[in-house]
């Protein structure tokens, strides 16, 4: 934030006198207010550069790895994963094995369902460090999605076998019961519902699913 403007009956930008103390620079919240996008043929109406001479500081590391996967995790935390895929790649490119990139390059790439290149990061992603468990759970969605389903099951167990945390387990044995009750395999069904109901809190979403699907069950 840096000063005010405002806009005359003929479209002209008119800057209020500048007061240096208001030069203040933070990151805007979700629930901030409305904002909008100065146009650029307006930026010498307001005596302003094309680039602020502070964004430099911040673009120092725009080209190292660690700056683009941060870009990217933000961009799918936003559920904006089609904007994350270009610094993700960049980033790629720069060091494949950086750390936190493939699961964000793959969770992009799963989130757009374009789940054979998800597949292709997160195979080589597992060879270079097999004791990663979110590589397991994003791998197994990718093989479940591409009708791979054995894979997905092998997988999925791998991932189970590592993880520490009860709530994925929960989530990788779930999606394996919903795959073996759209195919109407009831026994293979039983099995991973048991193993969701282990590893699900009681009332869980995931322990719902389960009851849920179970009375469908019992309608066929």
């Amino acid at each position: 934030m840096g000063s005010t403007f405002k806009i005359d009956k003929n479209n002209n930008y008119i800057l209020a006198k500048v007061d240096s103390t208001l030069n203040v620079k933070y990151r805007i919240d979700s629930n901030w207010k409305t904002v909008a996008i100065i146009p650029k043929e307006k930026f010498s109406e307001l005596k302003l550069p094309e680039k602020p001479e502070w964004l430099a500081i911040y673009k120092e590391d725009s080209d190292k790895a660690s700056y683009l996967k941060n870009i990217g995790y933000h961009y799918n935390h936003a559920g904006a994963s089609h904007l994350a895929l270009e610094p993700l790649k960049k980033a790629y490119d720069i060091d494949s094995h950086f750390e936190g990139l493939e699961f964000e390059f793959a969770y992009a790439y799963n989130a757009l369902k374009q789940f054979n290149k998800s597949i292709l990061i997160l195979e080589k992603a597992i060879k270079n460090n097999p004791k990663n468990f979110y590589f397991y759970r994003e791998l197994g969605y990718a093989y479940k999605y591409t009708n791979q389903i054995e894979q997905a099951e092998k997988i999925y167990k791998k991932g189970i076998q590592i993880s520490k945390n009860k709530f994925e387990k929960s989530e990788m044995s779930v999606n394996m019961a919903q795959t073996y009750f759209q195919l109407k395999n009831r026994k293979k069904f039983d099995e991973w519902a048991k193993l969701t109901k282990k590893y699900s809190e009681n009332n869980s979403q995931y322990a719902k699913y389960i009851d849920m699907f179970e009375k469908e069950w019992g309608k066929k």
